[in-house]
């Protein structure tokens, strides 16, 4: 199973697999494990319920699906709270390599849509007006 790294940021990896793509949120060493653990569920959650109601709203995002088997942490489903989780993965050697793994916790898993990034795209004005009528339909939803 390989995984091609797609993009790098500071806050997540995009990697892909097949024509599946990962958001992977990163752990931060500086912050405490609890807090980290906290803040990259929430931040995962409420990019995954944005993309549901943006898909709801038919505004082109990609679908979600549930992370394949093969990539989740072993033991580790959706009802784990943050002692049971550091239970399941103290047990491995580093928990810091540990939370850099999948779960539903940091990663959301979607379609990968082929095609041009908009950052290498060749921006004219027709696609400019495109994008200009997306944003507006995202902020009527309001």
């Amino acid at each position: 199973m390989k995984l091609e790294l797609i993009s790098q940021g500071a806050e997540a990896k995009i990697l892909a697999y097949k024509d599946l793509i990962f958001k992977l949120r990163l752990s931060k060493e500086y912050r405490h494990f609890e807090i980290d653990y906290s803040l990259i569920k929430s931040r995962t959650k409420i990019e995954r319920k944005i993309l549901f109601k943006l898909s709801e709203a038919n505004i082109p995002v990609p679908k979600i699906f549930t992370i394949p088997e093969e990539f989740i942490i072993p033991n580790l489903s959706k009802k784990v709270n943050i002692s049971q989780f550091s239970e399941i993965i103290k047990n491995q050697k580093d928990i810091e390599k540990s939370i850099k793994l999948f779960s539903p916790f940091n990663t959301i898993c979607m379609e990968r849509i082929e095609g041009i990034s908009l950052k290498k795209a060749d921006l004219n004005y027709k696609i400019n007006y495109e994008l200009g009528e997306l944003v507006r339909k995202i902020h009527d939803l309001n």
